[in-house]
């Protein structure tokens, strides 16, 4: 993992304009280069922080990814503070401008987590693109997007997506199953076969 400096920081991090360095417009206007400059700017923090994805033995990674989830998790419940979430309350209100930070907050450790699994913006992106189109194909199918449907009776991953990313799937009796043997187990015993 390199820790050079993204060409788009270089003047801001040292001397009186670091401070205008979040303030800038970005330099380019496609929502893949603004992804893009989001990766960087998140590798290049990670990196002044000591966290070198490639030196991390498994364990280190596994702590890493737990540390990342619960901070965006945490971020997540920083941003429902800013809405008026509770059913009970008379209150009604959103927060916008802190709720944009928190998601802020929300999108750096995110990619922190992308940037762990080996992703790059372009991969995520696709990624993300990939999902989405599934995601409306099953919404617009006949009777909609169902729980159960298309899953794994044990697990409940989709199957789709496992098809997808090219994992492989299984049936028994007639019912489609993640590549999981504990989970024909499970279901085999469930059923009593």
């Amino acid at each position: 993992m390199t820790t050079d400096i993204p060409t788009d920081l270089q003047p801001y991090i040292e001397g009186p304009k670091a401070q205008d360095a979040v303030s800038q417009p970005l330099a380019t206007s496609s929502a893949r280069d603004m992804l893009q400059q989001v990766f960087e700017r998140q590798a290049y923090f990670q990196g002044l922080l000591g966290h070198d994805y490639s030196t991390m033995d498994t364990q280190e990674l596994a702590n890493y990814i737990k540390d990342q989830v619960l901070a965006l998790t945490d971020e997540a419940h920083e941003a429902l503070a800013e809405v008026s979430w509770k059913p009970w309350a008379k209150d009604q209100f959103v927060n916008h401008a802190q709720l944009g930070g928190e998601l802020a907050d929300i999108l750096c450790f995110l990619v922190n987590l992308a940037l762990a699994a080996g992703l790059t913006s372009e991969d995520f992106f696709l990624l993300h693109e990939e999902k989405a189109l599934r995601n409306i194909a099953r919404q617009q199918k006949a009777g909609g997007y169902t729980v159960l449907e298309g899953k794994c009776p044990t697990c409940r991953r989709a199957i789709d997506d496992l098809k997808v990313k090219n994992i492989s799937t299984g049936q028994f009796g007639g019912v489609d199953f993640c590549d999981r043997p504990e989970c024909i187990t499970a279901y085999r015993n469930q059923k009593g076969i």
